[in-house]
C-alpha cells in the first residue's frame, strides 16, 4: 500500500469521527467550531485539513509542493496558495 492510500484511509477514518473524538485524538483542534476559518501552513497531504473539514471549518492552505496541493484540492474544498 502506498503512502497516498494510507492518507486516504486516514481521511476515511476521520470522516467517521465526531467533534468529541477529534478533540480527544487531535487536541490542537479543540478550539475550533463549525464555520471557523482554518489555515494550514505547509499542509503536506492534508491530515490537518481532514480534521478541520470534519469539524465544519472553512479551509485555507499554503504548500510549497505542487503535487501536495493538487492532492488536497482533489480531496477537499479548499482555497490554496503557493
Amino acid at each position: 500500500m502506498g503512502y497516498k492510500q494510507q492518507i486516504l484511509d486516514l481521511f476515511d477514518r476521520i470522516r467517521s469521527l465526531d467533534s468529541r473524538e477529534i478533540n480527544k485524538e487531535a487536541r490542537c483542534f479543540n478550539l475550533l467550531v463549525e464555520g471557523d476559518k482554518f489555515l494550514d501552513i505547509g499542509c503536506g497531504l492534508g491530515l490537518g485539513l481532514a480534521y478541520a473539514n470534519q469539524m465544519g471549518c472553512e479551509l485555507y492552505t499554503t504548500e510549497f509542493d505542487t503535487g501536495a496541493l493538487e492532492f488536497v484540492r482533489k480531496h477537499f474544498q479548499v482555497d490554496t496558495f503557493q
